[in-house]
């Protein structure tokens, strides 16, 4: 039992080890900022992106594309689609690694399909819509909610939302009946009766300008009732084709249009705007009696008087992608023996204004494609003039293009149409009129964007202003930093800005979103804790995050300061409906990754010894090296830390001392692939190099981590208070850390503390020619010393070998045969219990001066071969002092001849 629990625990702590080392960004959507609100058909939706919405008709499709990042388990995650067929209805799912394509959803109001397509980055989605079962009563109501959920072993992450709408059933409305037979086979759709009338019989009054009961009042009531946003950009109204072709396939040259706007519309059909207006306020066309019909009976008349004509009906939103297109037949094939195309009226230089009123406000949306601005002022004369003014500076066409650009807004050629563009700004807001044949209209022109991280101040020739956070934070522990979001926004009466946190439990090892006081509240210190605090103006608002000091890790608990950090900005659900959402969030995030301070034993060293040491000289120089660990450098590669080091010496930049530097001087260079820093002096360095080394007393290296993203864009939200170290030194330029908008720390910071033992002391000698060099010179002592100790040995053992065999040389003196002729006998003499000293056999006394050596040398002290002798003959004297008797041996004899005689 008790080695099952100690295997579990080990499990446990493993786990958590590996949570640590490895996640250290939490699963998230990945995708690309854009301020794009409205898709198109066959627009890619990049799930994660904030709230978006789309105009789609049957048989359209989107592509659903899902990117994740982070650090998700070793798993792909298992997709889910989950949908809600109208506002009020339940959540659905669809596990999308099993979709069938051939299942529809939401079947009783806006069916459609889900089907996989290889995508350039994996696998993605079509959404495609089906014939739709609503009502023209909800068309501008009901819509499809979609949004992701992808599941990991780490934790769930969820999608904003995408909302689908339909308006086909516009064109399915219901129409009144009439008494004609023949109108009364047409499909009249949205369509009048008079209207259809209208454009058969041009059956004008007989003012100059009138109107005509265009739209069905069941839709102009829909219309009004709708978002603001749809009615600044629905496109409606009928199509009079001359060549009685498919509905489905009309070419805008040779057709009119009875619309209030249609982006691709022709020059011929804009100009036909200066004498028709077609207002959804309450349905009615406007015309111009004389202008209209010399219109339309010089087109039917250019077209060659064809035998049939063909009426449709045309719904639209306004944009370059057209976002919504749909036309649909009223009746493809007329004969022209019922119509009456031919010019009434009289030609006058009069103008009139389309409906009531001379002013009206107008809502335009950014990030919403083109959206156009018709002047409604119908005139008789085709030549008249119109001009646009934006307060009161003129907004004039090249008159070359049928389009001019003019401050990002676009003027047609005839003047009486400007189109917004997507991207637009709070100068774009104002007074806009429009003026002709003596009579004038203001639009008050109200620009409203929703909240986005990215943006542009002021025109779309200035930079872009990003309010994003930054895409990683380095959290070094006992530093002290803080980041911020910005949104901008246009008229919105309610933004808020909330922060949130994800962070990873150290229990079951799953990333979990806190607030504010949650995540405080995991750091007991109050000197680690997370201030907030937000800063709004007039289209601005900023929240601002403040970290007093990066707390360390806990090692019991393996807790660290790694987490994601999000800003969540929404709106007001009254703002959001602005745009036809019931909702808007978007977001931006920062993955915030904790490192460990670094301490002396994150250096190697081993190769960076002072000049005590190593001896350092002009003879055989000096070599620094120190690197970082091979599990610091793993660590900060891991993390995307990008490390750069130099050398400074004593308070100098090194490499500012051109004089040490050189191809046969030194070598200088650092390794960022092994975060190895090398200075090392070349031997036989120049007296002058020495000369400077000795100046200075220690080499330090100096670490410094930053960020990889060097064009500064991305970091632009983020403060790393490095002024509490000081001001830079302008001699170091961007090598000082606290220079450098980068780097985020430096070991130079901890230079005095934690990493004093970096710095290496220097002490260079300088050897001249004729002195060997201290270390070559103790080394050529210490070799003298021991070959001369080496030869001593072996003479001495030479000299003792040669006595010992000079000593063992010749034959055996054999002493019993020289005592026996001598007269003695030793054999006896043994068995004596004393010993007998031996004695000699009297002889006569020998003088001194017969005295001889021949026996022994053969030289006489008189002989001629030792002249030497002689200087010693007068010192001589008598030698008879020195006979046996005479010297110290008689002491001897005499004792013997005492024993000899006590004997006997």
């Amino acid at each position: 039992m008790a080695w099952s629990q100690t295997f579990s625990w080990l499990c446990v702590l493993l786990a958590a080890l590996l949570a640590v080392s490895v996640a250290q960004k939490s699963p998230q959507f990945v995708y690309s900022q854009s301020n794009k609100i409205m898709l198109s058909w066959d627009d890619v939706w990049e799930v994660g992106v904030s709230n978006k919405l789309a105009f789609l008709n049957k048989d359209k499709r989107l592509i659903i594309r899902i990117n994740v990042g982070g650090d998700t388990g070793n798993s792909s995650g298992t997709k889910v689609l989950v949908y809600r067929c109208t506002e009020s209805s339940p959540p659905e799912e669809v596990a999308l690694s099993s979709v069938q394509s051939q299942s529809n959803y939401c079947p009783g109001t806006m069916p459609f399909t889900i089907s996989k397509v290889s995508g350039k980055e994996g696998i993605d989605f079509y959404f495609t819509l089906l014939d739709s079962m609503q009502t023209y009563d909800n068309v501008f109501s009901q819509k499809i909610q979609l949004y992701i959920r992808v599941e990991f072993p780490v934790g769930t992450i969820t999608s904003n939302s995408l909302f689908v709408y339909n308006l086909d059933a516009i064109s399915k409305s219901p129409s009144s009946s009439s008494n004609d037979a023949i109108i009364d086979s047409f499909y009249k759709r949205f369509l009048t009766v008079p209207a259809i009338n209208f454009m058969i019989q041009m059956n004008t009054t007989d003012d100059p300008f009138s109107y005509v009961p265009f739209i069905d009042q069941q839709i102009v009531d829909r219309i009004r009732s709708a978002p603001d946003f749809i009615k600044a950009k629905i496109n409606i109204g009928a199509i009079l084709q001359f060549d009685a072709g498919d509905c489905q396939n009309f070419q805008s040259h040779l057709v009119s249009m009875f619309v209030n706007y249609y982006s691709k519309m022709n020059e011929n059909n804009i100009n036909l705007l200066k004498h028709i207006g077609l207002s959804l306020n309450d349905g009615r066309l406007y015309y111009s009696k004389y202008g209209l019909t010399t219109a339309i009976s010089n087109f039917f008349r250019d077209r060659g008087s064809p035998k049939e004509i063909g009426i449709c009906t045309l719904v639209s939103f306004a944009g370059h992608s057209q976002p919504y297109f749909k036309v649909d037949e009223v009746k493809q094939r007329i004969s022209t023996t019922i119509v009456n195309y031919k010019q009434m009226g009289s030609r006058t230089t009069e103008c009139s204004i389309v409906g009531s009123g001379t002013a009206r406000s107008v809502s335009i949306f950014a990030g919403m494609d083109y959206t156009p601005l018709v002047c409604p002022i119908i005139c008789d004369d085709p030549n008249q003039v119109f001009r646009f003014y934006h307060g009161n500076q003129q907004i004039v066409s090249n008159g070359q293009s049928e389009w001019t650009y003019v401050q990002g807004l676009k003027i047609s050629r005839t003047g009486n149409v400007i189109e917004f563009p997507a991207e637009l700004f709070e100068n774009d807001s104002g007074e806009y009129r429009c003026e002709a044949g003596g009579k004038s209209f203001k639009f008050d022109v109200k620009i409203v964007s929703m909240p986005q991280f990215l943006t542009r101040l002021h025109d779309s020739d200035s930079k872009i202003v990003s309010g994003d956070l930054p895409q990683v934070v380095f959290a070094i522990e006992n530093e002290t930093l803080s980041y911020n979001c910005t949104v901008y926004y246009t008229n919105m009466d309610q933004v808020d800005v909330i922060p949130a946190f994800h962070t990873i439990g150290t229990a079951d090892q799953k990333w979990k979103k806190l607030d504010l006081d949650q995540f405080n509240q995991m750091f007991s210190s109050s000197v680690s804790t997370v201030r907030q605090s937000t800063l709004k103006t007039n289209e601005t608002k900023t929240l601002n995050l403040t970290i007093s000091r990066v707390p360390v890790s806990d090692s019991s608990t393996y807790l660290n300061f790694t987490h994601r950090f999000v800003c969540d900005a929404s709106v007001s659900p009254a703002d959001a409906q602005k745009v036809g959402l019931p909702s808007y969030n978007i977001q931006s995030s920062s993955n915030v990754i904790f490192l460990k301070r670094p301490t002396i034993l994150s250096f190697n060293r081993t190769s960076a010894k002072p000049c005590s040491e190593q001896k350092c000289s002009n003879k055989v120089g000096g070599t620094f090296e120190v690197s970082l660990s091979p599990d610091m450098t793993r660590r900060l590669a891991a993390s995307g830390v990008k490390v750069f080091a130099y050398f400074k010496i004593d308070n100098e930049l090194l490499e500012n001392i051109h004089t040490i530097h050189g191809q046969d001087i030194s070598v200088s260079k650092f390794y960022p692939e092994t975060n190895r820093l090398l200075f090392k002096i070349l031997p036989n360095a120049k007296k002058e190099v020495i000369s400077i080394l000795q100046k200075y007393k220690y080499l330090t290296p100096v670490f410094n981590f930053g960020y990889k993203d060097s064009s500064g864009t991305k970091l632009t939200n983020l403060n790393l208070h490095k002024e509490r170290y000081g001001q830079p030194i302008v001699s170091f330029g961007d090598r000082d850390c606290r220079a450098d908008s980068t780097c985020f720390y430096s070991t130079d910071f901890d230079s005095a503390d934690l990493l004093a033992d970096l710095s290496i002391r220097l002490g260079f000698n300088w050897i001249s020619d004729e002195q060997p060099a201290a270390g070559l010179a103790s080394a050529s002592a210490g070799l003298i010393a021991g070959i001369t100790l080496a030869a001593l040995i072996v003479l001495i053992a030479i000299i003792l070998l040669v006595l010992l065999l000079r000593r063992d040389s010749g034959q055996t003196y054999l002493v019993d045969e020289k005592e026996r002729q001598q007269g003695n006998h030793p054999e006896l003499e043994v068995k004596e219990e004393h010993f007998k000293e031996y004695q000699p056999a009297e002889e006569a006394p020998m003088r001194a001066e017969r005295m001889s050596l021949n026996s022994y040398s053969g030289v006489s002290i008189k002989s001629q071969d030792d002249r030497e002798l002689d200087v010693y003959k007068d010192d001589m004297g008598d030698m008879g002092d020195f006979t046996e008797d005479g010297s110290f041996i008689g002491e001897y004899s005499a004792k013997k001849k005492k024993r000899d005689n006590s004997a006997n």
